[in-house]
């Protein structure tokens, strides 16, 4: 998978499979780090039978996590 690739993702804290985004891959450990696109969190350290490619219907829904700003709430650094 590349870096940017939409897949199907097994989150490890509860074993169940989410829409992800590919968002880094480390060559020397071959494990990957990918974020959640319908709840906005990232899971590391996933391996590659963990992943599965996807098309069609999923494809065209759009992520449901979005990120706002408030207007007069002053925030130095977001968190995770």
């Amino acid at each position: 998978y590349a870096i940017g690739d939409h897949v199907i993702a097994k989150f490890s804290e509860d074993d169940e499979h989410y829409r992800a985004r590919i968002e880094s891959y480390s060559s020397t450990s071959n494990l990957y780090t990918v974020y959640f696109l319908d709840y906005g969190n990232l899971d590391e350290n996933v391996p590659v039978d963990h992943l599965y490619s996807y098309s069609g219907e999923l494809e065209a829904i759009e992520p449901l996590v979005r990120r706002y700003l408030l207007n007069q709430v002053t925030i130095e650094t977001w968190t995770n």
